[in-house]
């Protein structure tokens, strides 16, 4: 299976879901992208181990 760099994506329901590391299990649905992004940010936090400082640049208030 193909991913492209993006975890988060749009199901044919209009739900959003994110993709672990590893593409093998995804987390959702959430009703908006917003949220799904602030899910998938602390996923990475707390799951994955990332320092707040390593993923202040992905911050979702900080996305366009």
């Amino acid at each position: 299976m193909e991913h492209d760099s993006n975890p988060v994506r749009q199901d044919e329901n209009g739900k959003w879901w994110f993709s672990n590391e590893t593409w093998s299990d995804e987390y959702g649905p959430y009703d908006t992208k917003e949220l799904c992004a602030k899910a998938l940010y602390t996923y990475c936090i707390y799951e994955l181990g990332i320092s707040k400082e390593e993923m202040e640049p992905y911050e979702p208030a900080r996305q366009d």
